[in-house]
């Protein structure tokens, strides 16, 4: 056997092992963490065959729309339960969605992990659910799918407010999100029951400063019933996360052609020192795309701003929701007079 044959074994064989040495690893922490996480919301079962987990806030009040949360990348519905959720219940009937193929919901592959596919997945929940015409809140990737949401299903669509949403092709994964983006469905898998739960076990608290820079991270992230942090410890959130990255570009350029579309109210809230989505290109570009939305940006803050500030986000998301309840009572009030 040559000297250079010889190095090449060496090399597989200490793949093999840190292959199965992850493997372990991710059995370990995988397991306590999926059992921590049954589903503590509803189920609804969708069209096409996906089922939807969600959280219901408040009541249905009359005159007042149901306000519809969806996450972002990497993230599930507790993102918003445990702060923002509980204040806009006080006033407004507030469902928060695990997206499709995120926390307790189900996808059938990568191409339901499309922009477009999202939205009209969770089309069909509101219609099966009957929420009526909702003013959606998007947070970040979030963003986007409200948008198309309002773009291909605007009769379900009465407001949108958007949170740091993402409203522009991204270039390049912001650098937290770089071992995410892999083309390959069999090497996503691969890494994902291997070594990509260990790493992210190891790297969790430092991967969070990003995100929440330049606040702190909110105090119990990592709690199934707090932030829902936990859910990075399992394989599936590495494979959806990595599937919504590689499929967000194209799906962002697909709605930015249509900006001019858009005809339902709404505004933009952005912290100025996101370092996730740039305020000024994701921000500020939109509102020159979209002149009839807000725009609100907050000094000191980042990229979650729906969990470090949650008073201004539910004061910003009110305010959506009031232009909704207004152009209502106009339609209504047309109608009676037509």
């Amino acid at each position: 056997m040559t000297l250079i044959l010889q190095i090449l074994v060496l090399i597989a064989l200490l793949l093999a092992l840190a292959l199965s040495i992850g493997a372990l690893l991710t059995a370990l922490i995988a397991g306590p963490a999926m059992a921590q996480l049954s589903p503590k919301g509803r189920i609804t079962n969708l069209e096409c065959g996906s089922k939807l987990h969600w959280y219901e806030h408040g009541q249905r009040k009359p005159g007042k729309p149901t306000l519809l949360l969806i996450h972002g990348l990497a993230a599930q519905a507790q993102n918003f339960t445990q702060f923002l959720a509980p204040l806009l219940a006080q006033s407004h009937h507030v469902v928060t969605i695990d997206r499709p193929g995120c926390g307790m919901s189900t996808r059938q592959g990568a191409a339901d992990a499309e922009i477009s596919r999202q939205a009209q997945m969770i089309a069909q929940f509101i219609e099966a659910e009957q929420l009526g015409r909702v003013v959606v809140v998007g947070h970040s990737l979030g963003g986007a799918i409200a948008l198309a949401l309002a773009l291909n299903h605007g009769a379900l669509v009465g407001a949108l407010a958007l949170i740091a949403p993402l409203t522009q092709k991204p270039l390049a994964p912001p650098r937290v999100f770089l071992g995410y983006a892999i083309t390959w469905t069999s090497l996503r898998k691969l890494l994902a029951y291997t070594l990509a739960v260990p790493l992210s076990k190891a790297l969790f608290a430092p991967s969070l400063r990003m995100p929440f820079w330049p606040e702190q991270p909110t105090p119990n992230y990592l709690d199934p019933d707090g932030g829902g942090g936990a859910f990075s410890f399992l394989p599936s959130t590495f494979v959806s996360t990595s599937e919504d990255l590689i499929a967000s570009p194209q799906g962002a350029s697909d709605i930015v052609n249509r900006y001019s579309e858009l005809s339902v109210p709404g505004g933009v809230l952005f912290g100025e020192q996101d370092l996730i989505l740039n305020a000024t290109k994701h921000g500020q570009g939109f509102k020159n795309q979209v002149p009839h939305f807000d725009l609100r940006l907050l000094p000191k803050a980042g990229h979650m701003i729906h969990m470090t500030r949650p008073q201004e986000c539910a004061d910003f998301v009110l305010a959506q929701a009031n232009k909704a309840e207004a152009e209502a009572e106009a339609e209504a009030e047309a109608e009676a007079e037509a």
